[in-house]
């Protein structure tokens, strides 16, 4: 699985495939070809037996650390996604600007005797501010509900138990590297045994 899931092409993916199926066969089969030969065969054999482990743990590494990629994509993907609706702050905020000012020129301006479409321009121009207002507390409310949905896509993608070896200062690729080769190591030593 590690070799097809390395591999580009039908014949990349193969070849890895064939070197996993070697290397796997070699750290299992080496130890007993070599019990009953002499010292300088062991030595070679297992100096041979120690490089084929070793890349067996790190394709077994590689296979474990996608696997946790692809779990933790699901498991991201089954967060509800939250779409922007209405228009950005930025925008908001340039039409209450140009409404603040509409609004700060028509209290500027004074009549000497009762203005019905003065009072009616302060009016309008005091409702515009106030619902562009609102508007924006909406977009930052639509904004906070797209931060907590990433926040909680990029929890759902580490793996919780790597992610609880972040909390002593290892950062999660390293810390999902180290598992990932653990798992390897112990599979590998167990089969090496049996």
């Amino acid at each position: 699985m590690a070799g097809w899931q390395r591999g580009g092409i039908l014949a990349e993916r193969v070849l890895w495939i064939a070197v996993g199926v070697v290397l796997v066969v070699a750290a299992h089969l080496l130890p007993a070809l070599v019990r009953g030969h002499g010292r300088g065969v062991r030595a070679v054999g297992t100096a041979l037996w120690a490089a084929c482990f070793v890349a067996t743990c790190i394709g077994h590494g590689v296979f474990f650390i996608l696997a946790q990629k692809h779990a933790g994509e699901l498991r991201a993907a089954a967060v509800p996604a939250v779409m922007a609706k209405g228009r950005g702050l930025a925008e908001i905020a340039r039409d209450r600007a140009d409404a603040v000012t509409r609004l700060a020129r028509t209290n500027a301006r004074r009549c000497v005797e009762p203005c019905m479409s003065l009072r009616t321009e302060r009016t309008a121009a005091a409702a515009r501010v106030e619902a562009l207002d609102i508007e924006q507390r909406e977009a930052q409310r639509a904004e906070a509900a797209q931060d907590r949905a990433a926040a909680e896509r990029a929890a759902a993608v580490a793996d919780p138990v790597t992610g609880a070896l972040t909390a002593f200062g290892v950062t999660a690729p390293r810390a999902e590297l180290v598992t990932g080769l653990a798992f390897a190591g112990v599979l590998e030593a167990v089969a090496c045994f049996a």
